[in-house]
């Protein structure tokens, strides 16, 4: 039957619509998962039940016992991740009136925003990918930004903050991987977009330059929305 739709109510205000284990805002672009599943006898109740991005819940279903590679999620794995995300966005509230709690925020939220310096912000805003050379200094700051999102120690106690966190760090390993696959070295320590496709095979050259534009352009709204929280919640 699946679960109850007051199964369904509660458990996606406990988690604010946010996956349980990455932490990503989803959306309409979320599933209820079975942390036991049906076929094994487990049941649709809320104890049952853990919310996942699709991404997630792809992975925790992708594991083939018959075939195993790497290590499957157990069960009580599974609980703990949910029940830890759900005491997170509890209790966030509660973490405002501590200032202890406030001051690792502000200190986690400092490290990140020095990464995103007014190089950073013409490259994501304001560059043409159609003829403009990217500097390597700048994919050194994004990619230092997605290891330190990476390293525990720098997830936010405040459950808005760690999902525009995570946003932030979805959009950004997105646009890295286009720039990875269609960008190429033309001079020390510079990239760009083969200029010859613009001759040579303009349909591709016109699609990357815009699926790199649009990217660019998210990811900086992404770091905009988590600015401004982080402003407000933070007071800084």
């Amino acid at each position: 039957m699946g679960f109850s739709q007051n199964i369904v109510n509660l458990v996606l205000v406990k988690c604010k619509r946010s996956c349980c284990i990455c932490h990503k805002f989803c959306g309409t672009k979320i599933e209820l998962h079975h942390i036991k599943q049906v076929a094994e006898g487990g049941e649709d109740t809320e104890e049952n039940c853990i919310p996942l991005c699709l991404d997630c819940h792809a992975e925790v279903k992708a594991y083939n016992p018959k075939h195993p590679k790497g290590r499957s999620y157990s069960e009580k794995e599974l609980a703990m991740h949910r029940d830890n995300w759900y005491d997170k966005v509890a209790h966030s509230g509660a973490y405002f009136s501590n200032k202890q709690y406030q001051k690792i925020d502000k200190k986690t939220f400092a490290e990140i925003n020095e990464l995103f310096t007014k190089d950073i912000h013409y490259f994501l805003a304001k560059f043409n990918f159609a003829d403009d050379y990217i500097l390597n200094d700048w994919l050194d700051s994004l990619y230092k930004f997605v290891y330190m999102c990476d390293d525990p120690n720098k997830e936010f106690l405040d459950s808005d903050l760690e999902t525009l966190k995570v946003n932030l760090y979805t959009k950004i390993c997105g646009f890295l991987h286009s720039l990875s696959i269609n960008t190429f070295g033309c001079g020390e320590n510079i990239f760009n977009v083969p200029q010859e496709w613009c001759e040579e095979q303009p349909e591709r050259f016109d699609r990357v330059v815009k699926l790199l534009n649009s990217e660019a352009s998210a990811s900086w709204d992404a770091y905009s929305e988590f600015v401004r929280t982080a402003r407000r919640k933070l007071l800084i």
